[in-house]
């Protein structure tokens, strides 16, 4: 057996909530707590009888999944405050294609466009104005400006200067000091701790001192510590007026660090997460899966949050059965495609139960939302909502309603993950508090990642590693030297950010939920798999987005439905991109069954194995009665009466299926066929059924490898049921007797 990019989530207490969570292995009752193992079943694959004369369709006829990124069909924020945007510009705008603005909505753009006004920038702090030098009386003004080292002594006179032209003895000598431009402060001899007068070689006591023809004057100013700091003495006898000015040198700099060792090569970096390959469950591992929950919630004081009645019935959340605490962060799509419905309502009632599994174990949690607003420095890329600390109960529970009564919380255009792993690396580094091996990162998400326009949410002041990140044209350049295309974006720069978590011992989770649309978006992105609405068999993909700078302008001022005067940004038309997945590397952590999971339906009863598996420390393996399991597993038979839910969930997952039966690499791959979609029952419950076939290609030609199938079963109302037909899964010795070695193969 080969690694499990496509498996079914392994469950601690399955529920008879399958139609909204990922599958269990064997449904029971719906309470809270574990049932007894019912008697053994047989499985919907085995059970399926078709039905005679029941109309058939192609798998490829189904729809696609929904991948909503920046920016997919989605309705408009009910809150048009300026999210994901800076300088109070909102973001939404309609759209027309996948992971692209349309600007159907609005006036053809001119066929020479008017410069667009950039951006405001922020006002710049003025520069201190150096400070004047002391006023000179009337008269002949000798100045001797000197720099100097700091505590170093400046002189004025030397040798000392003989008094000379006083028309009569015993003339006051005048003095005054400044420094930066104001009076000096003067010790109880009138004069400062930084000056020494000396007549005749003696050192004067005060400042009321008086002068005769032929007496010999001497002046001394110490330099300040301070570099730059301007210390100035003025003296005046007869008609004859001096100044020393001096300023304090600008201090060396320290010597350079010795440069650091350059970061690995990002090819390096997804070669050593490509190579780190699972395995199955010892008998020990596979009993931590089993108990991966308490019983009951006896041991934590209860509150209304995790313990509650919903529309589904009473509700009781897990608890992790581990209960030492852990660095965790919960990253969170507050896009679009979410929405303001769902994310107001069902998607903070999630971040409840995801809380309420690790309660009283002393774990530090903190949330950030993807994308952010009013954090310029980042562009926009995340607002860091909760911090990462240890809360209370009450306190967390709380934060999450002060989000829900945040109107500018949700809901942004793009959906920055890789940016947020990158936050979220740096909390870790600087306020986490447990090992690296006892942190996890968790992605709740409706579409998959996308990154933001700079035009719409870069200032002046934001931070260059986040600005190389954002989509520009001409376009970003990163310091690897490759162009930031929403190519290089989806399927390079989130994988790469996700491992550099992964191989520092993190664990990366993603829980893809239904958005606005209703739709969940398919797994096999972040499996490291492609998928059929966007990429082909071989792993070619194509994206299109807009890139705004030379190719978008801003639109005219206006007054919107808040009163507040706003303007809007065009990004202009599209751009295409091309790219292959990398083999292997996928963004969640291993085992990808554990780590890529699915909630079909907003159920707290059906998900809440689901969240328990995410939020819980859990072995990287599988059982053995998982291990040849597939995503496929993780779909749901549709309640509507065309089964397009189940069938686009199928074919969207049909790449990383055969992916976990004939392992990708750089030269070969599956090529995927399904036969026609066959109508049945599965005890007594109507049932869709399709069997899709995986031949493996290398270089483009068919190989003599044996194909291999898998059948799919889904009843209504119920999750899917995969089973392979046939030899068993390819290995990775297997895979690559047909191509050339590669550290890439899954």
């Amino acid at each position: 057996p080969t690694d499990d990019t496509a498996s079914p989530s392994p469950t601690p207490a399955p529920t008879d909530d399958t139609a909204s969570s990922s599958p269990t292995p064997a449904p029971t009752d719906d309470t809270a707590s574990p049932s007894p193992t019912p008697a053994p079943q047989q499985s919907p694959v085995d059970a399926f009888e078709p039905t005679p004369g029941a109309p058939t369709e192609s798998l490829d006829d189904a729809p696609p999944e929904s991948d909503d990124s920046y920016a997919d069909f989605a309705p408009a924020s009910a809150y048009p405050s300026s999210v994901n945007g800076t300088s109070g510009y909102p973001s939404s705008v309609n759209t027309t294609t996948p992971d692209a603005t349309s600007s159907a909505s609005e006036p053809a753009l001119p066929t020479t466009p008017p410069s667009p006004p950039p951006p405001p920038s922020p006002p710049q702090p003025p520069s201190p104005s150096p400070p004047p030098l002391p006023p000179a009386p009337p008269g002949i003004v000798n100045v001797h400006n000197v720099t100097m080292q700091a505590g170093s002594k400046a002189v004025m006179f030397h040798p000392p200067k003989t008094v000379e032209t006083l028309q009569s003895p015993n003339q006051p000598l005048t003095l005054h000091f400044m420094e930066n431009g104001n009076d000096a402060q003067l010790a109880s001899s009138g004069l400062p701790l930084w000056t020494e007068v000396y007549v005749n070689g003696d050192l004067q006591d005060d400042a009321d001192i008086t002068l005769s023809n032929g007496d010999r004057l001497q002046l001394f100013v110490k330099a300040s510590p301070a570099p730059l700091v301007r210390r100035a003495a003025y003296l005046s006898y007869g008609h004859k007026q001096f100044v020393l000015d001096v300023t304090t040198a600008q201090t060396s700099p320290p010597p350079p660090l010795p440069p650091a060792a350059p970061p690995p090569p990002n090819d390096v970096i997804l070669a050593h997460v490509a190579a780190n390959h699972p395995t199955q469950c010892t008998s020990a591992q596979a009993y931590k899966w089993s108990t991966l929950t308490q019983n009951d919630r006896s041991t934590v004081p209860m509150n209304a949050w995790c313990s509650r009645n919903t529309t589904f019935g009473e509700f009781q959340a897990p608890l992790c059965s581990h209960q030492t605490g852990r660095d965790i962060i919960i990253l969170v799509d507050a896009s679009e495609a979410v929405g303001s419905e769902v994310f107001y309502g069902k998607m903070i009632d999630m971040l409840h139960d995801l809380y309420c599994t690790i309660e009283g174990t002393g774990s530090q949690v903190g949330v950030l939302l993807l994308p952010g607003a009013g954090n310029p420095y980042v562009c926009d890329a995340y607002t860091s909502y909760i911090p990462l600390q240890q809360h209370t109960s009450e306190d967390f529970h709380a934060s999450l309603e002060r989000m829900r009564a945040d109107e500018g919380a949700c809901c942004g255009r793009s959906v920055p993950l890789a940016q947020g792993l990158k936050a979220a690396n740096g909390l870790f580094r600087d306020f986490g508090i447990f090992p690296p091996n006892e942190r996890s990162v968790i992605f709740v998400t409706a579409s998959h990642p996308s990154t933001p326009v700079e035009s719409e949410t870069c200032l002046s002041i934001s931070v260059p590693e986040f600005r190389d990140l954002t989509r520009d044209h001409p376009f970003n350049v990163l310091p690897s030297g490759e162009e930031m295309t929403t190519c290089e974006y989806k399927l390079r720069s989130v994988p790469v950010a996700a491992a550099e978590l992964k191989t520092a011992g993190v664990r990366v989770s993603v829980v893809t939920v239904p958005g606005a649309d209703g739709a969940v978006p398919s797994s096999a992105y972040y499996s490291g798999s492609p998928w059929p609405s966007k990429c082909t068999a071989d792993g070619q993909c194509e994206f299109s987005a807009p890139y705004g700078g030379d190719r978008g302008h801003w639109g005219s001022w206006y007054t919107d439905a808040n009163g507040d005067l706003t303007r809007d940004y065009n990004p202009g038309p599209e751009l295409a991109c091309q790219m292959r997945v990398h083999p292997g590397t996928p963004v969640v952590s291993r085992p990808v069954l554990a780590n890529a999971l699915r909630v079909n339906a907003w159920n707290p009863r059906g998900y809440a194995d689901t969240l328990a598996v995410a939020m819980c420390p859990a072995p990287q393996c599988l059982p053995s009665s998982l291990f040849g399991s597939t995503f496929a597993d993780n779909c749901v038979g549709d309640d509507a009466s065309n089964w397009a839910q189940t069938l686009s969930c199928v074919r969207g997952e049909s790449y990383s299926m055969c992916d976990r039966l004939i392992p990708r690499t750089e030269r070969c791959h599956a090529e995927v066929r399904s036969d026609p979609v066959a109508v049945g029952t599965v005890n007594n419950v109507t049932a869709v059924s399709v069997r899709i076939h995986c031949e493996q290609h290398c270089s483009g030609e068919r190989t003599d490898t044996h194909a291999k199938s898998i059948r799919v079963v889904c009843p209504r109302g119920a999750s899917c049921d995969g089973e392979v037909i046939g030899d068993d899964v390819i290995t990775a010795v297997e895979a690559q007797s047909a191509t050339p070695p590669t550290s890439s193969n899954q």
